[in-house]
């Protein structure tokens, strides 16, 4: 029985452990930028707080399209990551009801759109948006 309950003891230590200091087989692509996880991004996108999503979240984000859709391909570099959380915050964008009333509201008057300097600066870079998404199968 006090081997039973060590063997517990130890496991729950384990596990606090990795809760806290996060896994450490985490790719180094999606824990530079603030990290996260599905779930953190998910948590936070239906708790109206997308303005604190971090670089690595969008990523994560990205890639889980990806994996449940098999004909996107999804490729959001760092960069990128941090131009779309930098466009959230500039205009504060917390939820996906904030998304939707900025598109009208941007299509009404494109001068309300608020870009930040490094996504002009991405922009400017002449990325191609097609190294970003691609449609496997599309003509």
């Amino acid at each position: 029985m006090q081997r039973h309950t060590r063997f517990l003891g130890f496991t729950m230590l384990v596990s606090a452990g990795l809760l806290l200091a996060g896994c450490p087989f985490q790719d180094e692509r999606t824990s530079n930028q603030g990290g996260g996880s599905i779930i953190s991004a998910v948590s936070k996108i239906s708790g109206g707080r997308m303005t604190t999503l971090t670089g690595d979240e969008i990523q994560i984000l990205g890639d889980t399209v990806s994996d449940l859709s098999p004909e996107i391909d999804i490729n959001i570099n760092d960069e990128q990551a941090a131009a779309v959380t930098d466009f959230l915050d500039a205009n504060n964008l917390d939820s996906l009801n904030e998304i939707e009333d900025f598109v009208h509201q941007a299509e009404q008057d494109p001068s309300s759109v608020v870009i930040p300097q490094s996504l002009i600066d991405l922009i400017e870079s002449g990325i191609d948006l097609s190294s970003i998404v691609e449609v496997q199968g599309a003509a």
